[in-house]
């Protein structure tokens, strides 16, 4: 799978927190950032955030609804096949020409 950065994405980036000594606690942050420059209305920027907001509001259900939990899984196994396999993070994800710093300008400002 390769994944290629370009204006008009809306990404939704989950953070993990509470690392230390390579060992996470399974906590994360969630931010929705949208890549410049863009070339869409404002307003269908806007909808593609509201998209990505809906979709990132998810995980705290996820937390919290074990049938839910259940459909989302099997959805998921569905649609991209084993979530086991899915780990395995593709080599180009980190290509050094598509990072994000402090400094990438996104929708509201910077990250």
């Amino acid at each position: 799978m390769e994944i290629e950065i370009k204006p008009n994405d809306v990404m939704i980036v989950f953070r993990p927190m509470g690392v230390e000594d390579g060992a996470w606690d399974g906590n994360y942050s969630i931010a929705i950032s949208a890549i410049g420059p863009l070339t869409l209305s404002e307003d269908d920027v806007g909808k593609l955030i509201s998209s990505a907001m809906m979709t990132a509001a998810c995980t705290k259900l996820l937390e919290t609804d074990n049938e839910l939990v259940e459909r989302a899984a099997k959805h998921c196994e569905e649609s991209f096949g084993n979530m086991e396999e899915a780990i395995a993070i593709p080599i180009n994800v980190y290509d050094k020409g598509h990072s994000l710093s402090k400094d990438t300008e996104t929708v509201g400002g910077m990250q």
